[in-house]
């Protein structure tokens, strides 16, 4: 279906580049880079495979359940990794990036610090490219995008969940206390 959409709009665009002036003219407003920017991003969606995309800006593209999910351009003058693990920088390719910025917060105000490390581990054993640990981001390449994104939310969901186990553990073990101090001081007061 993506290939029929890039035909279709490389067909508009020629369109467009010969009655660019009529359009503008007539009020459509259809300009040839917001159509070749359209062709820009249906062919990085056919190269990752990963679902429609949302242009976000000029070299970056969302996912559509987004999150902090983006394919973006990197490269000299382009984006870089702020601070890449082997200090590595890409040479001007898409990559596909995930991103926790807030760490351990994703799951909540309880800051898990060591399931959200453990689950950054998990997500490191699908091979990206480059890897930030420190600002927690993991860059993939179109070759191994795909196989992460498909894993990525059960991945998520499984440590989601430990951490809710964790947190009920938690909660389990305060009510006990705070049973326990109840039934102390009703046996003061009966005493």
């Amino acid at each position: 279906m993506i290939d029929v959409k890039v035909k279709a709009h490389k067909e508009l665009l020629k369109l467009v580049k010969k009655y660019e002036d009529v359009f503008d003219e007539s009020g459509l407003r259809i300009r040839v880079h917001d159509v070749e920017s359209e062709i820009e991003m249906l062919e990085v969606e056919k190269t990752f495979g990963v679902g429609r995309l949302v242009k976000i800006s000029k070299q970056w593209y969302g996912v559509d359940w987004g999150g902090e999910v983006r394919i973006g351009y990197y490269g000299e003058g382009e984006d870089r990794i702020s601070w890449s693990d082997d200090g590595r920088q890409p040479s001007n390719e898409w990559l596909y990036r995930i991103s926790y910025p807030t760490g351990a917060y994703i799951f909540g105000d309880s800051y898990p610090k060591e399931t959200f490390n453990k689950m950054f581990e998990e997500m490191k054993t699908y091979s990206p490219k480059y890897t930030d640990t420190a600002n927690h981001v993991l860059y993939f390449t179109s070759e191994n995008a795909k196989t992460f994104h498909d894993n990525f939310k059960k991945i998520e969901n499984k440590y989601r969940g430990m951490v809710q186990d964790e947190l009920n553990r938690k909660r389990k073990r305060e009510l006990e206390e705070e049973l326990k101090a109840l039934e102390k001081l009703q046996e003061v007061s009966n005493g």
